[in-house]
C-alpha cells in the first residue's frame, strides 16, 4: 500500500498536466529534461531513505535539519518550505482540475469547482490516514491505466508508421543550457510526491525495511513510465501542438490508432489530479501538525480531532492552497512548488552527508557520492530557478514565506506562557 501511495502521488498531475509545458521549453527533447529530473529526484531519494531508517518521524525533514545542523532557524525554515511546496502542488493541481480534461464534461468557472474539490478531499484527509491510503490505491491503478493507455497507443502509432521519431531530437526556438534547465524543473514537478512519504513514516510497520525499498522502487518505477509516455507523445504529437495544450496526452489519445473515447481517458486525468491533490494536502497538514507539536507553530495546528487526525491543520492546508489557486497559472503555482522543493532537497542531501559521517552505518546505505553530488546539481537549478523568477513569483513566494514565518513568531511568543504540547 506504501508503494502504491508513494507511486501515486509521483504519477499524478505532472505528467498529464506540464508535458506540454516542457515540450515548449525544450521541444522534442522533453525525454532529456525528464531525464534530469529523474537524477535530481533519484539522489533526493537515497539521501531520504538513509535519513528515514535513522530518525523516522512526522516532522521529517525539519528533523533532518535539526539533527544535522542544530540551528533552530534552519529546522523551521526547512519544515516551512516543505509544507508550502506541498500546498502549491495541492493548488496547483486544484487549479488545473478545472481545465481541459473537465471540459470534455463541462465547462464550468474556476472558483466553485475548486472550492468543491477541496472540500472532498479535506473530508477525505480528516476521516483518516487508511482511508486516504485506499482511496490512493483506487485512484493510483486508475491513473497508471491511463498512463499505460499512452504508451500502448504511442506505441501502435510508432509500429504502423504514423509517428516521426526524428522529433526526438528536434529543438524549441532558442533552444539553450538555461532552456534545458528550466524545463528539467518543470519536469521535477511531476516527480514531486516522493518527498512527502516520509512525513507517514511513524506509519509504516518495520520503517527501516521496507521505506528505502519503495521510496526508490517508486522514483525508478515513475521514471520508466515518464520517459515512455514522454518518448511517444511526442513522436505522435507534433511539438507545437503539445506545447499549446493544457491536456496534452489527450492530443496522443485523439491522434493515435485505436479509436479511444476521451472521455473517459478525460476521466482518468482528473483523477491522477485529484490524486495528487490529495496526498499533497495529508502530506502538508501532517507536516504543520508535527512542527506545531514541537513548539514552532500555534499550538492549535497540533490538536487532533476525533478521527485521530488533525483536522485543524488539514483545514488550515485546504484553505490556503484554495485561495492560491487563484494568484497564478498552473504552470506558475507549478514553479514556486519547485522552487520551495529544491531549496529543501538542497538541504536534504547535505543532512545525509553529515549525518552519515557522525552516526553509526546502519540501515540503507547509498554511494557516498550521491548526496554531495545530489546537492551541487540541485543548487545548481534553483539557482538558476531563481535568477530567472518573475516579479509576480517572487511576490508569491515572499508571501507564502510572510505568512509561515508570522506564525512561527506567533508560537515562539505563546511559549513564553505555556510549553509545547507534549500529550
Amino acid at each position: 500500500m506504501l508503494l502504491l501511495l508513494v507511486v501515486g502521488d509521483i504519477l499524478g498531475a505532472g505528467i498529464y498536466l506540464l508535458l506540454g509545458d516542457v515540450v515548449a521549453e525544450v521541444g522534442g527533447l522533453a525525454w532529456l529534461a525528464f531525464a534530469l529530473a529523474f537524477v535530481l529526484a533519484g539522489a533526493a531519494a537515497a539521501s531520504y531513505a538513509e535519513l528515514v531508517t535513522r530518525h523516522p518521524g512526522a516532522a521529517g525533514t525539519a528533523l533532518y535539519a535539526d539533527k544535522a545542523f542544530g540551528r533552530e532557524w534552519l529546522t523551521f525554515a526547512v519544515g516551512a518550505a516543505v509544507a508550502l511546496s506541498a500546498v502549491s502542488t495541492a493548488a496547483t493541481t486544484m487549479r488545473a482540475f478545472a481545465g481541459d480534461y473537465l471540459r470534455e464534461f463541462v465547462d464550468l468557472p474556476l472558483v466553485p469547482v475548486t472550492v468543491l474539490l477541496a472540500t472532498l478531499l479535506g473530508l477525505v484527509a480528516v476521516r483518516g490516514i487508511e482511508l486516504s491510503a485506499r482511496v490512493n490505491v483506487v485512484m493510483t491503478l486508475i491513473e497508471l491505466g491511463g498512463l499505460l493507455v499512452v504508451i500502448v497507443i504511442g506505441g501502435a502509432a510508432i509500429s504502423q508508421g504514423d509517428a516521426d521519431l526524428d522529433r526526438l531530437s528536434s529543438t524549441s526556438e532558442g533552444f539553450g543550457v538555461g532552456a534545458l534547465v528550466a524545463g528539467a524543473a518543470l519536469a521535477f514537478f511531476a516527480f514531486l510526491g516522493f518527498e512527502d512519504a516520509v512525513h507517514v513514516s511513524e506509519e509504516v510497520t518495520d520503517v527501516r525495511r521496507t521505506f528505502p525499498r519503495v521510496l526508490l522502487g517508486a522514483v525508478l518505477l515513475t521514471s520508466v513510465v515518464y520517459l515512455a509516455v514522454t518518448v511517444v507523445a511526442v513522436a505522435v504529437v507534433p511539438p507545437d501542438v503539445l506545447s499549446g495544450s493544457g491536456g496534452p496526452l489527450l492530443e496522443v489519445v485523439r491522434r493515435g490508432p485505436g479509436d479511444v473515447a476521451l472521455r473517459p481517458f478525460s476521466a482518468v486525468a482528473l483523477v491522477a489530479v485529484a490524486n495528487t491533490s490529495l496526498f499533497a494536502m495529508v502530506a502538508a497538514s501532517r507536516l504543520l501538525f508535527g512542527m506545531a507539536r514541537a513548539g514552532q507553530l500555534p499550538r492549535g495546528l497540533g490538536r487532533l480531532g476525533s478521527t485521530g487526525t488533525p483536522v485543524a491543520a488539514t483545514v488550515t492546508v485546504a484553505g490556503v492552497a484554495t485561495v492560491l489557486t487563484f494568484t497564478a497559472a498552473t504552470s506558475a503555482l507549478a514553479e514556486t512548488a519547485v522552487v520551495l522543493l529544491l531549496a529543501v532537497l538542497v538541504i536534504v542531501n547535505l543532512a545525509a552527508a553529515v549525518l552519515r559521517r557522525r552516526a553509526e552505518q546502519h540501515g540503507f546505505l547509498a554511494p557516498a557520492w550521491v548526496a554531495p553530488v545530489g546537492a551541487v546539481a540541485t543548487a545548481a537549478v534553483l539557482v538558476h530557478e531563481l535568477v530567472t523568477a518573475s516579479a509576480t513569483e517572487w511576490l508569491r513566494l515572499g508571501a507564502l514565506i510572510g505568512g509561515i514565518a508570522t506564525l512561527g513568531v506567533a508560537a515562539r511568543l505563546a511559549l513564553a506562557t505555556a510549553p509545547p504540547i507534549t500529550d
